[in-house]
């Protein structure tokens, strides 16, 4: 599995976009749920409550 960082910066109150792409390894069954998670950092430290998502391989 390989996770990369990028920083995005976005204005208080404001909104980013980052576009991304998720591949399955040769690991992954098909119809099955995987989870897909992501978060974010504040520039002081603080978490940005996270999001996550239920993806499945058809």
């Amino acid at each position: 599995m390989s996770v990369a960082d990028t920083r995005v910066r976005v204005p208080a109150d404001g909104r980013g976009g980052v576009e991304f792409s998720v591949e399955a390894g040769r690991s992954v069954r098909r119809k099955v749920d995987r989870r897909l998670a992501s978060g974010a950092r504040l520039d002081g430290g603080g978490e940005v409550p996270g999001s996550a998502a239920l993806m499945h391989l058809k």
